[in-house]
């Protein structure tokens, strides 16, 4: 059982207000503001979303009413050479095994084609039975794609660059095109965090979706 004090106290240090937590939790934003200022006393399934949104949030409850952030994990990982984009796949696949939501900017699809094209399918079938959703930014005017059109948004040209990121989960990765393919793998639930919100900016200011 969690507290009052620990709902509004974890709220506060994952920086998010009552409709974000509200949000993640599907329950009404008036529901979650009685709980908070103790006008309601929530039911246990209630109690259980929020304790589960903001522990997803990277909240630790403690005894006695204590919160805290959990301690920060960071791990570096590079896949290098003709395997690279396998190695990519499977780790895509282990960090989201239960579903979720992969976005990526600066892509060039005809890369990932030309270096893992025989991963694809695969993958992709995969991914479909894992319900893993993907939204990507590719340069305006590009139409190499390898997925469901309505995934991708034209980004503006002077907005792109060569060396894209991709974030699933609390993994950042970025790709080095060149001679030998390079990918780097960030794990850091805060990285992941401010690459997503980078990545919202630029899908719904700055892209159009393609015709």
């Amino acid at each position: 059982m969690i507290s009052v004090k620990q709902i509004r106290a974890g709220r506060a240090l994952l920086d998010w207000s009552q409709k974000e937590l509200a949000d993640k939790t599907g329950i009404s934003l008036r529901a979650l503001a009685n709980i908070e200022v103790g006008n309601a006393v929530p039911r246990s399934s209630t109690e259980e979303f929020i304790r589960l949104a903001l522990e997803q949030g990277g909240v630790e409850f403690l005894s006695a009413d204590g919160v805290r952030l959990k301690e920060e994990v960071l791990e570096i990982l590079s896949f290098e050479g003709q395997d690279a984009l396998r190695m990519m796949f499977s780790d895509i696949l282990n960090v989201l095994p239960d579903g979720g939501e992969l976005v990526g900017i600066n892509l060039n699809e005809k890369y990932f084609f030309d270096h893992g094209g025989e991963y694809l399918s695969d993958f992709y079938d995969k991914m479909k039975c894992r319900n893993i959703r993907e939204r990507l930014l590719i340069r305006r005017g590009d139409k190499f794609l390898i997925t469901e059109k309505s995934s991708y948004r034209w980004l503006r040209p002077d907005l792109f660059t060569e060396v894209p990121f991709v974030v699933y989960g609390n993994t950042v990765m970025q790709i080095l095109w060149g001679d030998k393919l390079k990918l780097i793998l960030i794990r850091n639930d805060a990285l992941a965090r401010a690459y997503k919100k980078q990545f919202e900016i630029y899908w719904e200011k700055e892209s159009e979706a393609l015709p």
